[in-house]
């Protein structure tokens, strides 16, 4: 048997219904919403894609910008790195020049202590060395004969020698100069020149204190010297120890000699007649308590002076012959007092002589 079930009226689908309607505006709904946030997001985008440019653009131009900075930095460090190899390749050099340096001059320091130890030694052996000078002196008043002699300390001798500042070089015009004149011819009074006070002392005891014989006896002695042209100026105890020395250096001895005796005496600069002409000449004369006798003995008719500030200074020519001078005769024998030039008051130029300048030494008192 089979069962059913009919309806009581057949189901028709509806035509138009209400459901309908609203899924459609529902979906124009849906679509209206999609586009208006469509639009809202377009938009946001396109402000947000605008900024990104504009950020993009200016990350690039910062680019460039860091670009030209790096381009510059590497130019000042590849300059500073060349600079820095020049510094290093002269700092090389100079460590170099400097342990170069170093050496020599720990080199020049032994050699110096060497010559410390060295001069220490010479110095040594110096103060056993003296010079030892030996005079005739003839006394032609009593006809006695005199030997004087004196030591002279290599020490003394050096001090001078030694000591370039004193020694003036040039023509007898230039190089004479009162200063030095001056200096030379009053050295006597130094502890180093004490041998030129002993002869001072000596001649005053053979002279008995007589003026005019002390004058004529240092005439004699330095007379003994060896006339030798120089091209320097010289003090005193050079000239004693060296047994010689120009016209200057000769009048500059009989000037001190008899300054240490306490004679004032003049050094002068004269202009004489010889052989090839005038030239210059240096001589030495000395003020006296009265005027001198003794060559009137033997042949002179004149005694001749330079008046000085009112003052009377006898001349005396320091020069003598050469040995080698066929006329050359001993200055202490008695045939010697005859030669012009023998006696203060003498002058062997004759009356061509003019005086050119004048230093006045005053002699020693007390």
């Amino acid at each position: 048997m089979s069962y059913g079930y009919q309806a009581p009226y057949p189901v028709r689908p509806r035509q138009g219904g209400c459901a309908g309607k609203l899924i459609v505006a529902a979906l124009i709904a849906l679509l209206i919403g999609a586009s208006l946030s469509y639009l809202a997001l377009s938009s946001t985008y396109s402000s947000r894609l605008a900024e990104e440019e504009a950020s993009l653009r200016a990350a690039e131009a910062r680019v460039k910008t860091l670009e030209s900075e790096n381009s510059r930095l590497s130019g000042e460090l590849q300059s500073l790195k060349q600079r820095y190899q020049a510094l290093q390749e002269k700092y090389s050099s100079l460590v170099e020049n400097y342990t170069r340096l170093k050496e020599k001059y720990e080199s020049l320091t032994s050699r110096e202590a060497e010559n410390e130890a060295e001069v220490e030694e010479t110095l040594k052996q110096l103060k056993e060395v003296l010079y030892y000078r030996i005079f005739t002196l003839y006394d032609y008043r009593s006809g006695d004969y005199y030997y004087a002699y004196y030591r002279i300390w290599s020490y003394d001798y050096l001090h001078y020698r030694l000591n370039p500042h004193i020694h003036v070089y040039a023509t007898l015009e230039n190089r004479f100069v009162p200063e030095n004149i001056y200096n030379a011819t009053t050295s006597y009074r130094d502890s180093e020149s004490s041998a030129i006070r002993e002869i001072a002392s000596d001649l005053h005891d053979i002279s008995g204190g007589d003026a005019e014989l002390y004058a004529n006896l240092a005439l004699q002695l330095v007379h003994q010297l060896y006339y030798n042209e120089t091209g320097y100026t010289k003090y005193p105890l050079e000239t004693l120890v060296e047994g010689s020395g120009d016209c200057d250096n000769l009048a500059v001895l009989l000037a001190s000699i008899l300054a240490a005796g306490g004679y004032d005496t003049l050094v002068l600069l004269v202009e004489v007649d010889t052989p090839q002409g005038r030239a210059g000449h240096a001589m030495a004369a000395v003020a006296l308590p009265k005027p001198p006798a003794d060559l009137y003995k033997h042949g002179r008719r004149v005694a001749y002076y330079y008046e000085y500030k009112g003052r009377r200074f006898y001349l005396l020519e320091a020069t003598w012959l050469r040995p080698d001078d066929e006329n050359y005769v001993d200055p202490y024998m008695p045939d010697a007092l005859s030669y012009p030039g023998a006696f203060v008051g003498d002058n062997p130029w004759g009356e061509g002589i003019r005086v050119v300048d004048v230093i006045y030494i005053p002699g020693a008192r007390g």
